[in-house]
């Protein structure tokens, strides 16, 4: 029968709260992921010039009407000319572009708000 020390009891409490913070940490990560998504709008758009994708982000309880130009997508985010790659970039990094139309409505950018390839 083995005897618990003092010590195994805090090497084993130390051990419990570095797993509970660990979850934490990823709970928040998801948590903070989640909100740069926000609702958003599912199904973003190509302008009918070919210049940008618009799409709508939620932020502080507010629709963001934002756009995107193609080459920042084509710069940063591995699209090609054709539309269709526009789109699939931005769903593949909305979090990341999300995170950039907040970042440009906290600097004081008035709607609709355009995100360059010289903002990543």
């Amino acid at each position: 029968m083995r005897v618990w020390s003092f010590s195994d009891r805090a090497t084993k409490r130390g051990r419990e709260l570095e797993s509970r913070k660990a979850i934490q940490s990823v709970s928040h990560r998801r948590t903070v992921d989640a909100a740069a998504r926000g609702s958003g709008n599912l199904t973003p758009k190509v302008r009918r010039d070919f210049s940008v994708l618009e799409f709508t982000v939620e932020f502080r309880g507010r629709n963001i009407e934002a756009c995107i130009t193609h080459q920042a997508l084509q710069d940063h985010f591995g699209a090609d000319e054709d539309p269709i790659t526009w789109v699939r970039a931005y769903e593949n990094h909305q979090v990341r572009i999300h995170r950039a139309v907040q970042q440009l409505v906290l600097d004081g950018v008035q709607e609709p708000v355009t995100v360059w390839s010289s903002r990543f």
